[in-house]
């Protein structure tokens, strides 16, 4: 007789080790000391009298406290299941801990999937069917069923990994029973989105479970979005929200950029076109800093999570390039930068729907909604300038107001207005500046003694100062017999700021669709102009000089003890040259913060930039005309599409708006839907693009950035309303709260609708192929305002 012994394999040492390991470490405390491990009350919960019963409620409760304190035991499966906790129980954001528990989930949606069609009818004979249709052809898996707030979903066990979100809607309902679920421990619950089958271990989990699922359904946020709202919209009207609107593309990235370098924990974009290279704020004083791509490679660095979803455009009819946005933008960070783009035309059989929203929302906390995409051409502000050819400034050429022009009656060129120049003017483009350069020897004295308005007791008023500050040459024997009067610094032509506010004011420079003046008149305003301000150059050095002398006359003979005489016996006791010497150096001392050229910009140049200097504002693809030239190249960011010097750009006006509170958990509640809508659709097994969820409405106080604490100026009562449907949103409604809230606007206007959108296509009549009411709503209220 022989006994086989098994020889122990690699595997099998390494289990025993990692078991030994484990038992070592069950008797360890948080600090890593060997602790003794709790033992269970030995008597049975029947043989404990009645009055020791909260005696052995303790003792329970200080056991189970011990086994927490063990790591081992804590993180054990067993323990969590028996607490019923997951990783997402105590989440701060996400609400109150709400019922958790182990269910198996029937991967089949309905009862109707079965394979074999052995069900096909509801009277009840057919139980027994039903029950052998779910016990036989579902697929049964053992999921985490977690309830939140305003929100249902199911992890995955063996990782942790949400696998299911399931939001609130008019038509969250959850029934339990045989009858519904083919199980007698089933519950099913269902949304606008899907259905989940259920089965719980006893009747008595599954009881538990329906009422708790209803009781969520019937708390004060919950219900919410069940509804009814007005428009028939999923989010109800919100009072007293923060809010801020913004009119053109400036003022609008502007806070964007401010709030999304506030961001802490998410930031979630919707659009239609974006453009990775796009400088949110302009002029573009500081580099990269604002630039959309660095600045959301910065906070994905931070830390912060951004989740983007582009409309897919159909290549043959636009050229907006998704694709280079989507790689351009993951590639700053591919773990925490997630793009989707939806809808794919061909497998969806979507062709010529496109969701056409945008929207911006960080932290769930401040949205910005509106009709302006993070997108070449958008930027703009209330000048709506045509021209982007750079500032006027010192040391830099400058298109002249005349350039010379060859023709076959004038072989050496005569002067012609230049109609970049003239374009740029009646846009406010160019700015027209004055320059002081203090290295000329006639403005180099008067601006020095100009600046002696420094000293407190100066009287030489602001106007007088402004009149010392141009050079004025003359150019004589010009072509056409006739002579004109210039301002040159450095070749460069140059009108003072007085010149030019009584141009601007005679017409000379002509505006959009005016005539230029004549050379005759104009020379004549420019030749009085040049007399006054002689004029005023030459009074404003006598008396500055007079000035001076007594100023330093009554200084010296302060320290020489002098207290008596008039100015004229103390001016007479200095030489001549000890007094030219004096006032040199005086002079010299006063204009020592003007050693280097200033520009003074005039009231042309807009102040919504709030800098000045020679940057461009559009730079490559954003100086862009659509009527001249359709997007090309986008791959080159920084190539001019059109020509700066022949075409005008084609300017932006738009509004957006930014609300805060529970207005923004609307707005993120809807791209939660729409993200997880398309991650089903399109990568359902990927992981590295996770469901999101919805945050709670009762933790507001997490994010307040300063830059939106400042702007908030509005409190409103405002209602997010929306369109989506079954491709976009993957609800099995067609929701229209935007055309409802339309025509109720419409049919309640009592003295005039003003509408401006980019597409308004409509009928006025009824017809059963276009669903768009809002021509026949004009009509009809046009119609009884007649009557």
């Amino acid at each position: 007789m022989t006994m086989i012994v098994p020889i122990p394999t690699r595997t099998h040492k390494e289990r025993r080790s990692n078991y030994k390991t484990s038992i070592l470490e069950m008797g360890k405390d948080e600090s890593g000391k060997s602790q003794r491990l709790p033992r269970f009350p030995k008597r049975p919960e029947a043989l404990v009298p009645s009055d020791q019963l909260e005696e052995r409620r303790k003792a329970l409760e200080q056991y189970l406290e011990e086994i927490l304190k063990i790591r081992a035991f804590r993180n054990h499966h067993d323990t969590i299941e028996f607490l019923d906790v997951s990783h997402l129980s105590f989440v701060y954001g996400l609400g109150e801990k709400g019922k958790e528990g182990l269910v198996e989930k029937r991967t089949t949606h309905t009862r109707h999937h079965c394979t074999f069609r052995l069900c096909t009818c509801c009277s009840a004979s057919c139980l027994r069917m039903q029950r052998c249709c779910g016990d036989c052809c579902g697929h049964w898996q053992r999921r985490w069923l977690i309830s939140k707030e305003t929100f249902v979903a199911y992890v995955r066990p063996k990782d942790g990994r949400i696998h299911c979100v399931m939001l609130v809607d008019p038509e969250f309902e959850v029934f339990s029973g045989a009858y519904v679920s083919g199980a007698s421990n089933g519950v099913v619950i269902s949304n606008l989105s899907r259905q989940l089958v259920l089965k719980c271990w006893t009747k008595r989990k599954a009881k538990e479970w329906q009422d708790h699922v209803r009781q969520l359904a019937s708390s004060e946020h919950a219900k919410a979005f069940i509804g009814p709202n007005r428009f028939t919209a999923y989010a109800p009207v919100r009072q007293g929200i923060d809010a801020e609107w913004f009119v053109d593309g400036a003022s609008y990235m502007s806070a964007i950029a401010d709030v999304l370098q506030a961001a802490h924990e998410e930031i979630l974009i919707s659009d239609w076109w974006l453009s990775p290279e796009i400088y949110m704020k302009r002029p573009i004083v500081e580099g990269e800093k604002w630039r959309l791509d660095k600045l959301l490679q910065r906070k994905a660095k931070e830390g912060v999570k951004i989740f983007i979803l582009l409309y897919k455009e159909v290549n043959l009819a636009l050229g907006i390039n998704s694709f280079y946005s989507k790689q351009k933008l993951v590639e700053q960070h591919p773990e925490n930068i997630k793009v989707l783009r939806h809808p794919d035309h061909v497998s969806a059989g979507v062709f010529l729907w496109a969701h056409h929203e945008k929207l911006v929302i960080v932290d769930q906390s401040v949205a910005f909604v509106g009709g302006i995409d993070l997108c070449y051409g958008r930027w703009d502000d209330h000048v709506h300038r045509l021209t982007d050819l750079g500032s006027i400034s010192a040391g830099h050429k400058v298109p002249g107001a005349y350039h010379k022009q060859m023709t076959s009656s004038k072989p050496y060129g005569g002067d012609v207005p230049s109609s970049i120049f003239q374009l740029a003017k009646a846009t406010h483009a160019v700015t027209i500046g004055t320059v002081v350069h203090t290295g000329l020897k006639p403005i180099a004295e008067t601006s020095s003694v100009s600046n002696l308005n420094e000293l407190n007791e100066t009287q030489v008023t602001e106007e007088e100062m402004k009149t010392t500050s141009a050079k004025v040459s003359f150019e004589e024997n010009l072509p056409n017999g006739g002579t004109r009067e210039e301002f040159e610094m450095e070749g460069q032509i140059i009108l003072p700021e007085d010149i030019e506010n009584e141009v601007l004011a005679n017409g000379v420079v002509p505006l959009k669709g005016e005539t230029p003046p004549t050379r005759r008149k104009l020379i004549r305003r420019v030749t009085r102009v040049t007399k006054e301000i002689r004029d005023a150059t030459r009074d404003l050095r006598d008396d500055s000089k007079g000035w001076v002398n007594r100023h330093l006359w009554k200084r010296d003979s302060k320290d020489d003890g002098v207290t008596s005489g008039s100015d004229e016996e103390r001016e007479d006791k200095l030489t001549d040259d000890e007094r030219k010497g004096e006032v040199k150096s005086r002079i010299k001392r006063s204009t020592a913060p003007l050693e280097h050229d200033t520009v003074r910009h005039t009231a042309s140049e807009s102040t919504v930039v709030g800098l000045q200097g020679c940057a461009k504002l559009w730079i490559g693809k954003d100086y862009t005309n659509f009527i001249v030239k359709d997007f090309a190249d986008l791959d080159s960011p920084f190539t001019d599409l059109v020509d700066r010097s022949t075409t005008p750009r084609m300017p932006w006006h738009d509004i957006g708006v930014m609300v805060q509170g529970f207005a923004a958990r609307d707005v993120a509640r809807h791209f939660i839907q729409r993200w997880n809508a398309v991650k089903d659709e399109k990568v359902p097994l990927n992981d590295s693009y996770p469901y999101l969820l919805p945050k709670s409405y009762n933790e507001m106080d997490c994010f307040h950035p300063t830059a939106v604490t400042q702007s908030s100026k509005y409190k409103v009562n405002c209602q997010v309303v929306r369109s989506l449907c079954q491709w976009s949103g993957g609800i099995r409604m067609i929701e229209e709260s935007i055309q409802q809230a339309y025509i109720e606007c419409i049919e309640n206007a009592k003295h005039y609708i003003y509408i401006e959108n980019q597409f308004f296509i409509t009928l006025a009549c009824s017809n059963t192929q276009v669903q768009n009411r809002i021509g026949d709503a004009l009509l009809q209220r046009i119609l009884r305002a007649h009557r």
